[in-house]
């Protein structure tokens, strides 16, 4: 009973407390400033990394135990003992009802209704972020004339799902920034279809949208059909279950293979299996890893090219 209470503690209080600024991210989610990778299920009182994949407290997900453990070094017996102490909780009573005010309230927002940043006069930022990248011109110019990214007044990269239910931030300065809009739809990510084929369809999976345009320009080369073929940014590894919407949707209309080009690393490789086991289930459908050659990512592999 005592550590059921200890699992019931509002993570958002206790990250809080921990120094962290809470950032909403429509109504059911928070992030945090400071780490912009983790997402917190207030709901479900769940948190979880989109840099990583998988469950338990070494892999970057679970209960607020599980948040001790991750972001304050604790082992699991430190843990309990810490938000026991903090909380007030033992065996004979249940956890106090804590009331989490934020330090960062962002506008409350219901998925798919997302507020677009302002528009720059030029693109200019964006298109020498990602030349540097590696991105090919092509590419890059498919993608603006699309409406698929812009560059906002504080030039950073907007990626916009054709839907439009989904958008992201990349900043170009050197200083490292990135942000899903608040209003993202999960459900559908990054998803750019492809033209029907009644002979087969093929859909590309990776974790960014840069990966993605990495992808596309790696292929291009040797491959002109490439926008006939539909992609898929899961925006993270732990939105692996928007894939298996898009795989129904699309096998439906013809044979499908999908190309799963996450990225060459413990999370990449670990959602790879997982998708491969439920994919394994479908028919008229195909599956097969896509690996980066060299590098961490489709991104890394085709800088190291430039």
């Amino acid at each position: 009973m005592g550590l059921d209470a200890v699992r019931n503690l509002p993570i958002t209080d206790y990250a809080q407390k921990c120094g962290y600024t809470l950032v909403h991210k429509g109504a059911r989610y928070v992030s945090l400033k400071e780490h912009d990778s983790v997402m917190i299920d207030v709901q479900l009182n769940r948190f979880w990394r989109n840099s990583v994949c998988g469950n338990g407290s070494s892999r970057g997900h679970g209960s607020i135990i599980d948040f001790a453990m991750e972001f304050c070094g604790y082992d699991l017996s430190q843990a309990i003992s810490e938000l026991s102490r903090t909380y007030g909780v033992d065996s004979e009573r249940p956890a106090p009802v804590v009331v989490s005010k934020p330090v960062l309230v962002s506008p409350k927002r219901e998925v798919g209704d997302i507020k677009f940043p302002r528009r720059a006069k030029k693109n200019v930022a964006a298109f020498q972020y990602l030349r540097g990248r590696g991105v090919s011109d092509s590419v890059i110019r498919y993608f603006v004339g699309s409406d698929m990214l812009y560059q906002d007044e504080n030039d950073n990269c907007v990626f916009v799902s054709p839907s439009r239910r989904f958008a992201c931030l990349r900043g170009t300065s050197e200083k490292r920034f990135m942000l899903d809009i608040v209003g993202c739809d999960y459900g559908e990510c990054f998803f750019l279809k492809g033209n029907p084929n009644p002979s087969g369809l093929r859909l590309y999976v990776t974790e960014s949208v840069i990966d993605l345009m990495s992808l596309v320009s790696h292929m291009e080369a040797t491959d002109k059909a490439v926008w006939n073929y539909s992609y898929l940014a899961l925006s993270g590894t732990n939105k692996i279950d928007c894939l298996f919407r898009w795989v129904d949707e699309l096998s439906a209309q013809a044979p499908l293979t999908v190309y799963l080009a996450l990225d060459n690393d413990p999370a990449g490789i670990a959602a790879c299996e997982a998708a491969e086991t439920r994919l394994d289930e479908r028919e008229s459908v195909c599956c097969e890893r896509m690996l980066p050659p060299s590098g961490k990512d489709w991104n890394e592999h085709i800088k190291s090219h430039l």
